[in-house]
């Protein structure tokens, strides 16, 4: 990623202290290095730097101080990676992550086509003592600098070129001048060779006035030039017509010039507006404007196909005249996405994705795209055609946080709808043929062969696999591969391909279905055929718990940790597939694991080939695909390995996501307490409503009162009284965590008292039902078996734990899910689970009806018994 140009003399012993604060290995960072063949301690540097594979050591003849700029120039010449810095013996970084904000901050720009000169903002608001310039800069210029002041030269070159971008947050410290308070200043020989040095040539260096300052001037004329011919980052295609001044309103707030793009614009011939048009643009070399013979709004699509056949770039952006952009920063955040993106090599289509406005109308294509097909679109809704051939072909990908306006069916609280004659004549032709054409048969046909174009050219593309493919696995997968992933799955389950080939499973889900019936995951034959076909591997295997403690039953006396048997299994798979095959492969485990597995059990299984990342999801069954697509946050888990190949596919997948970094450890701690915390909140929830039940209060209006307290008390969720909480991870994961506990001597096991708590609520209501029962003397019935209503799984669910309590104290009942008899007898009725279509239930006269949830209406001749409802 970057090159650092060091030279140095007579300091060995500070240059390996500047070696260690840059972090070489990170981010791929190499050092070069000029010594003098004469430098007396040569010995100690060559001992001192010849075990660090990442420093390249040149021994050349002195040219001394006045003629830095040489050694420099010479040092660039040899760099290998396309970022070029320019640091010092006497410095050091004093932030560990300053590489981080570096690589995150230089992705919006191409080195390789952009000159650029990077401003590090040191201490007392000094700039660029330590300047980072890109390949391209040095390729236009033909040298890093030709001054002895190479950070003022880079520093007024960049600027007078408008190429320079100022950096904050690295803190590097200088040992000069007094510039770090902690060390102090670094008065050795080579000091005072270079004061003395500056004392008899200073004039000479400045690179204002000085001997050299033709040559700058040239640098700057040559970057001036080169940018000034430069192919532009993003073609904008824009039809426009009587909208001369909304026209320029709008391409204004595209910022052409800052951001290096350009604007095509149709006109037609019999334009009212046409001089007007000419007149507002004929000063700006960056609208290019094309007037053809008018071929109305059903024509809409022949426009963009021409202009796009007119585009320089390499991304086209499909641009409306009564549209606009308020947040001036908007193309970093989408060179932020599309810097990952070849453009020229990968069918791509971004939605720009903005709340107010549907997420197809402004898409931006690959050239690629456009290669491929021979066009944008053959129907004139060129917004619809592209969403639907790129959602089908898998190569769709979403960019939020650009700050769109469209003013248009009130898509604009801001200026309003523009209303014009060109609005009027548009919705006149809405008005004859809402879909002008995009639904025939012709169009579909056409589309479809576009699908199928693009298919057949990415067919062989594969950006991640995915191991374990079960009731998160799977619908995490599907959900990865509709937004523009190419996946290849594997898991040992003979019915997960049973599932792919037949676009169907036996659980419940919420949007697998729609996932299931267009998708195009792959079945790997085995690990290591995955292996063989991506880099990027998921893996979501199991962790099981023992049955006893998942929660649908009462608990066991003894407590233990998870099974982790099949998920060191896989992961000993691929790290020996990788093995074998000799590739690096990043592994990024989703398996929910308690913190210290990774050092104890993971961690001993890995090779060198095997970049392992944890990333649990927070998830919930029945709404697994929404809650991937939406996450609060995205937790990473890292140790020395690189987590871009993973934060580069969360971009392009889920565009701007909070995710937080910490080490793998920590990250097991902060998933399991995730889970527990939600427990914690349910107990408490539930207890409320006994205390409610037995005291009188509402319940409900204790949940609405806590809900409006999102500071102290944060989200209102999980908080509503009910049943106890359930599923495949809350249960078992407090039971892990109270084994935890007890092994670590914990001075309280909360964990196991939750759990005790859920227990004991249950039991509490199963006390209810049973008295109930022996006043009325009628047959008990408990509706409800799934852990919640939008999933049928009941793994864990306080439902079957209410069941198996009054089972063993020997109570007799029925217990149905939607099985229940058409006809309802009287019997006292436990609602378990909180199933909306319960409430439409006829329950006969006479009945008792217990609620924890509040959901049943009352009913004359029912006893309804709203659980902690109170009075009110």
């Amino acid at each position: 990623m970057i090159s650092i140009l060091l030279p140095s003399r007579g300091r060995p012993d500070e240059i390996t202290m500047a070696l260690q604060s840059l972090d070489l290995p990170k981010h791929d960072k190499e050092a070069l290095i000029w010594l003098d063949s004469d430098d007396p301690k040569l010995e100690r540097y060559q001992e001192v730097l010849k075990d660090n594979p990442r420093v390249r050591v040149f021994i050349r003849d002195r040219v001394g101080y006045v003629n830095g700029h040489l050694m420099l120039n010479f040092l660039a010449e040899q760099a290998k990676y396309d970022w070029y810095f320019f640091f010092n013996d006497d410095a050091y970084m004093d932030n560990p992550d300053w590489s981080d904000i570096f690589k995150d901050f230089v992705q919006q720009f191409d080195p390789t086509i952009e000159p650029v000169a990077i401003n590090i903002w040191g201490q007392g608001g000094k700039a660029n003592l330590f300047p980072i310039v890109s390949r391209k800069y040095v390729d236009v210029c033909g040298h890093f600098s030709m001054g002895t002041a190479n950070d003022d030269w880079i520093r007024i070159v960049s600027m007078r070129a408008g190429v320079d971008r100022q950096l904050y947050g690295i803190k590097p410290k200088h040992r000069k001048y007094g510039q770090d308070e902690t060390k102090g200043d670094l008065r050795d020989d080579t000091y005072h060779d270079a004061e003395a040095a500056r004392a008899k040539h200073g004039y000479e260096w400045n690179p204002r006035r000085g001997p050299g300052r033709h040559i700058l001037d040239d640098d700057v004329r040559r970057i001036v030039e080169y940018n000034s011919n430069r192919q532009p980052r993003l073609s904008v295609l824009v039809p426009s017509r009587g909208r001369a001044e909304a026209l320029k309103h709008s391409i204004d707030s595209l910022g052409l010039e800052d951001n290096n793009l350009e604007a095509l614009v149709w006109l037609d011939e019999d334009d009212p507006q046409l001089d007007e048009y000419q007149k507002t643009f004929v000063d700006n070399s960056r609208v290019k404007l094309f007037v053809k013979p008018r071929v109305g709004y059903k024509g809409f699509h022949t426009m963009i196909n021409f202009l796009a056949s007119q585009a320089a770039s390499d991304w086209f952006f499909l641009w409306n005249d009564d549209a606009y952009i308020a947040n001036p920063d908007w193309y970093i955040t989408f060179a932020e996405h599309a810097q990952i993106i070849d453009p020229k090599e990968e069918p791509v289509v971004f939605n720009i994705w903005t709340p107010l406005i549907n997420k197809g109308e402004f898409p931006v294509m690959s050239r690629k795209f456009y290669e491929l097909l021979g066009h944008i679109s053959q129907n004139t809704r060129c917004d619809i055609w592209t969403y639907r051939v790129s959602h089908y072909a898998r190569i769709q990908r979403q960019v939020r946080g650009i700050d769109l306006r469209h003013r248009k069916y009130g898509q604009d609280p801001h200026l309003g709808d523009l209303e014009d004659e060109t609005r009027k004549e548009v919705d006149a032709v809405y008005a004859k043929s809402k879909y002008l054409g995009s639904l025939s048969k012709g169009a579909q046909a056409a589309r479809q062969s576009d699908i199928e174009k693009i298919l057949a050219s990415t067919a062989d593309t594969k950006h991640a696999g995915f191991i374990g493919l079960g009731k998160l696995g799977l619908p995490v997968a599907l959900a990865m591969e509709a937004r523009g992933n190419r996946l290849v799955g594997y898991d040992i389950n003979p019915q997960v391909k049973e599932h792919l080939e037949q676009r169907r499973v036996a659980y419940q889900e919420a949007d697998m279905e729609s996932l299931l019936s267009g998708h195009l995951l792959e079945h790997a034959q085995s690990i290591k055929d995955l292996v063989q076909k991506t880099d990027l591997i998921f893996c979501a295997v199991q962790t099981p718990h023992d049955p006893r403690f998942e929660g649908h039953q009462p608990l066991p006396d003894e407590r233990a940790d998870f099974d982790y048997t099949y998920l060191k299994d896989a992961v000993k798979q691929v790290a020996v597939a990788a093995e074998k095959l000799g590739k690096k492969v990043t592994l990024v485990v989703i398996s929910t694991c308690l913190p210290g597995t990774y050092e104890r059990e993971i961690k001993p299984l890995l090779t060198p080939n095997i970049n392992y990342v944890y990333n649990p999801f927070f998830i919930a069954m029945g709404t697994v695909i929404n809650d991937f697509y939406n996450p609060e946050f995205v937790l990473i888990g890292k140790e020395d390995g690189d987590i871009t190949p993973l934060t580069n596919f969360y971009r392009l997948t889920l565009g701007d996501q909070k995710m937080f970094v910490t080490d793998i450890t920590t990250a097991e701690g902060i998933k399991v307490f995730y889970n527990t915390f939600i427990t914690t909140k349910t107990v408490l929830g539930n207890m409320y409503g006994e205390f409610a039940h037995k005291l009188g209060m509402n319940v409900d209006h204790i949940h609405q009162a806590l809900s409006l307290a999102t500071d102290r008390l944060m989200s209102p969720k999980y908080l509503k009284a009910g049943v106890g909480d359930g599923g495949g991870c809350h249960p078992r994961d407090n039971v892990a965590l109270s084994y935890l506990a007890e092994r670590y001597n914990l001075s309280f096991n909360l964990f196991e008292q939750l759990m005790v708590a859920r227990e004991k609520h249950m039991e509490w209501l199963g006390q209810l039902l049973e008295q109930a029962m022996a006043e009325s003397d009628l047959p008990g019935i408990i509706l409800g078996k799934s852990f919640k209503p939008e999933t049928n799984i009941q793994t864990g669910s306080p439902a079957i734990l209410l069941s198996s309590i009054l089972k063993n104290k020997g109570l007799e009942f029925e217990h149905y899910e939607f099985d229940h008899p058409n006809d309802l007898p009287a019997a006292v009725y436990l609602i378990a689970t909180a199933h909306q279509n319960y409430a439409n239930l006829s329950f006969p006269q006479g009945s008792t009806v217990i609620d924890p949830f509040r959901i049943i209406p009352q009913k004359d001749g029912v006893n309804v018994i709203s659980v902690g409802g109170g009075n009110s």
